[in-house]
């Protein structure tokens, strides 16, 4: 950090807000600078407070920063930290940044208590239903993957096998009542990441978020690993081979290096602490407590958000067969209204929607103020709204409050090369490397495009329409899986669910026909066109053609009806021709309940 200001001076903001993210202790980094260089002041204090605690997020796809800057405090803060002028406020700004990490602790408490509970209470349903000697060999088999951590630490492919054996078998790390004393996970935990510094460099963003999701894994699954302990007997973690590295070996290491392994251990303790506050304490026993069906259940009387009935219209408060529909972090809708030719936005409680894409008065076209039936939508942290315009065939982009938008992808005619689409659909964009994916639905094929890039690269399918391992037919969406780095595919076409880790130059099948059999029963399928899983890997499918919403515990093929009756119709049971869903922070159901002309909610009790 022994940087002159003039070096600042002349970096980039990105760069400035990096150093700023991996530095060991924000306050005095902060105190450092103030006064010296003001446009380092301005990226620190000008919306971007969010980087001294991105360590502390579960899963960062999911979090909206938004919310955090629109509450007084974050204001109060923001004024406080920018008023700072020179070298004598380092106690105002430890205040300041400890009233940040205070509130920030308490919102994602109360966030995501509901998640946490719902994880540990479906672990042990699967827990409580293994036999003795398959709850041994799982046991037995977590522990050897821990105990070879260490000497495979570049691969990050071991770190999913354990958190796999966790979340998908119900295995658990065990301690005991006098063995209690020797856990500390935290702390193990960096001991990892100070072997894979030694033998494969820092490590990357798949590295650490693989830790983190290992980490929440194993407190889902055992929440006595949260006592912390200072004392280790031995020198020895629990985590066997990842013993006390002497500290000269941690004076050997660049600062900044020291910085990003420091940020990473301030993040995994505090999210110790914030499990910990999920928890209903548990006692020191390792008994389970048998469950006898899972806490997911719906009403299944629908109430409708948007729509007036079950009639079409262009005034605010209709919709004309609508078709995709996403939240944000504050549960404000965004609707594709197809057939209307615009996206429709509605504040929560509300039905009077604002167009935010397209023409107001539902007239569709090519110019760049105007849409043709557009279909999958995805709409990132700051309201920018990415479409799949279907009949223009290609990607528009609408930034914020714009009254016009602009072409990613394609240029408005049919084609098969890769910066041409036909009639895409499904579309989704990951923040962290802003790529984009698109689901080039009459091309038969998954397409990716990398740095803003027109051209993209094929990620799945593009073997034309068919019902072999390498074919899609007809993707009408797909979701991404970080856990198994795969999408998960509708294959609407073919009427199943594929899944397709990239890379792979095939899928294989999660549910429904392998053939291209359409059906009605619970294993099968008729035109599925969205689906999405929830925090604890349970899948939902908009099953269209079956007018119903199918949920598959994590792991299983067989489905149960959540939506619909399976019959087509306009009451507050029925759908009709459902073509998409999401879900909010409490697990209640968004349907897109496209015949008729309406939004349905279904409250989770």
């Amino acid at each position: 950090m022994a940087l002159l200001p003039s070096t600042f001076e002349i970096l980039p903001d990105e760069i400035l807000m990096i150093i700023f993210r991996y530095s060991d202790n924000v306050t005095s980094v902060f105190h450092m600078f103030c006064g010296l260089n003001q446009r380092f002041n301005r990226i620190l204090v000008d919306r971007r407070l969010h980087l001294f605690t991105d360590f502390l997020h579960i899963n960062n796809r999911q979090l909206t920063f938004n919310y955090y800057y629109d509450t007084p405090l974050i204001h109060t803060l923001s004024k406080q930290l920018y008023s700072l002028q020179g070298n004598n406020h380092i106690h105002q700004i430890d205040q300041c940044f400890q009233r940040l990490v205070s509130f920030h602790i308490e919102e994602k408490s109360r966030q995501l208590e509901d998640q946490f509970r719902s994880d540990r209470e479906q672990f042990r349903l699967i827990r409580v239903n293994l036999a003795d000697e398959k709850i041994h060999s799982r046991d037995t088999a977590l522990k050897e993957v821990f105990n070879n951590l260490e000497s495979h630490s570049h691969n990050s492919q071991y770190l999913q096998q354990a958190v796999d054996l966790v979340v998908g078998t119900g295995a658990r790390l065990e301690c005991s009542d006098n063995h209690l004393d020797g856990y500390n996970l935290a702390k193990a935990l960096n001991e990892y990441l100070l072997s894979h510094l030694y033998t494969a460099g820092y490590p990357n963003g798949l590295c650490l978020h693989s830790i983190l999701r290992l980490f929440k894994a194993l407190i889902v699954s055992n929440p006595n690993l949260v006592y912390n302990k200072d004392c280790v007997r031995n020198s020895v973690y629990p985590i066997s081979n990842l013993s006390c590295k002497p500290l000269q070996w941690w004076s050997s290491i660049p600062s900044l290096l020291q910085g990003m392994i420091l940020g990473v251990s301030v993040g995994c303790i505090i999210l110790a602490i914030i499990l910990s506050l999920w928890l209903i304490q548990p006692s020191k026993t390792t008994t389970v407590t048998p469950v006898n069906k899972p806490i997911l259940r719906w009403n299944t009387t629908g109430i409708t958000v948007v729509g007036n009935g079950s009639v079409s219209g262009t005034s605010s408060y209709y919709l004309n067969t609508p078709w995709d529909v996403t939240l944000d972090w504050s549960n404000t809708l965004y609707v594709s209204d197809r057939y209307n030719h615009r996206i429709q936005k509605f504040l929560m409680n509300t039905k009077n929607g604002t167009t935010v894409a397209g023409q107001m008065n539902a007239t569709s076209g090519t110019a760049m103020n105007e849409l043709n039936q557009p279909t999958g939508i995805y709409v990132d942290i700051n309201g920018n709204i990415f479409i799949s315009d279907t009949v223009n065939n290609r990607i528009q982009y609408w930034s914020n409050g714009a009254v016009t938008g602009q072409t990613l992808i394609g240029n408005g005619t049919i084609g098969s090369q890769n910066n041409l689409l036909y009639n895409p659909y499904g579309i989704w964009r990951d923040t962290s490397s802003g790529i984009l994916y698109v689901a080039d639905s009459y091309n038969q094929r998954i397409m990716r495009y990398k740095n803003n890039s027109k051209s993209g690269d094929i990620i799945a399918g593009g073997n034309g329409f068919g019902y072999g391992s390498t074919q899609l037919g007809f993707p009408y969406a797909f979701h991404f899986d970080s856990f198994s780095n795969s999408l998960l595919i509708a294959n609407g076409g073919s009427h199943n669910i594929v899944r397709w880790i990239i890379g792979a130059s095939n899928w294989t099948i999660v549910t429904g026909s392998m053939n291209g059999a359409s059906g009605n029963n619970a294993t099968l399928l008729n035109v599925p066109t969205d689906i999405t899983l929830d925090p604890m890997g349970n899948m939902y499918v908009a099953d269209m053609f079956n007018h119903r919403i199918q949920f598959f515990l994590s792991g299983q093929s067989n489905a149960v009806t959540i939506a619909g009756t399976g019959v087509g119709g306009s009451t507050s049971t029925e759908l009709y021709y459902p073509s998409s869903l999401t879900l909010d922070s409490q697990l209640n159901l968004y349907v897109v309940d496209q015949s008729n002309h309406r939004i349905q909610k279904f409250v989770r009790y």
